[in-house]
């Protein structure tokens, strides 16, 4: 039985327990609260091992994380907490599926109105880039206005039984109605977000190289890369940051600041500084090449 299956089988009868790892290498202290009517929250703390596994007490100055959502009796995991496995329910996967059934409800309650949406005075380059922006990132762009990355809130809500999707987006628009946004929401941003959605789907938003280049980053956006760049006869090698490298990828700008050396490492002259990602010939994480482009 896995650490997962073992969190699952308590969860569904005790509220608080120790949960430990086959090996008793490993051990939490997992507490809970109620969400809802059908639903709890639960999180796990660190525990320190203590007489060879046969004793554990609470690590001092660790703050326990949220851990899992239990739903009706079934339990899901947010960023899988005890270390990677396949094939276990993720919150963030079971979110993702109900910010997609609260977009569909909102374009039916503000259904769309063809030309004259379009011409609408609305920022296209906005959505523009907020469509390059998904796209870099691996994510639709539904989950921009309705997922919540950092807590459960409101679709959290809708899992554990507190509002029904039809209810969850009334009072969303009701709040975007009231929030300092007020003047174009929450017409003016489904608007924006549907000329998003009209960017996200056209094949030539981003070019092939960004494409790759994007995905060769995503997730270890706080790493260091070694970039290799070309430019005028010239070559640099750069440590950047992946953070740096996504935001040039998302606007095309040239934020990456170096000089330029011939074959015999000469510094040339006259070569602009400021590079884009269109100079990356080739960009390397842990001695390992990721990404090259052609």
């Amino acid at each position: 039985m896995s650490i997962y299956e073992k969190f699952a089988e308590l969860a569904k009868k005790q509220d608080t327990f120790v949960l430990k790892t086959e090996d008793r290498e490993n051990a939490w202290t997992v507490m809970s609260h109620p969400y809802g009517p059908r639903g709890r929250v639960y999180y796990a703390a660190d525990m320190k091992i203590m007489d060879g596994g046969r004793d554990y007490i609470p690590c001092l100055g660790r703050a326990p994380i949220m851990a899992a959502v239990k739903a009706d009796d079934r339990v899901y995991f947010k960023n899988a907490p005890f270390g990677q496995a396949e094939d276990i329910p993720l919150l963030e996967d079971v979110l993702e599926e109900l910010a997609q059934k609260c977009w569909e409800c909102l374009l039916v309650k503000i259904p769309d109105r063809g030309e004259a949406e379009e011409e609408q005075d609305n920022n296209d380059k906005y959505a523009y880039f907020r469509a390059r922006e998904c796209l870099i990132k691996g994510i639709q762009p539904q989950r921009l206005w309705f997922y919540a990355s950092k807590d459960i809130d409101l679709l959290g809500n809708i899992l554990v039984g507190n509002l029904s999707v039809e209810a969850a987006v009334d009072n969303e628009i009701a709040r975007l109605h009231r929030g300092p946004l007020s003047k174009v929401a929450p017409e003016g941003q489904v608007i924006d977000y549907r000329k998003t959605m009209r960017y996200f789907n056209d094949p030539d938003l981003l070019q092939p190289w960004e494409k790759e280049l994007a995905a060769s980053i995503r997730g270890r956006e706080n790493r260091t890369f070694e970039v290799h760049l070309a430019k005028e006869g010239g070559t640099a090698v750069v440590r950047v940051k992946g953070a740096l490298l996504m935001h040039a990828i998302h606007f095309n700008i040239s934020n990456i600041i170096t000089d330029f050396c011939d074959a015999d490492g000469n510094l040339i002259a006259g070569v602009d500084r400021h590079c884009g990602c269109d100079d990356i010939t080739q960009v390397l994480y842990h001695k390992i090449v990721v990404y090259s482009r052609q």
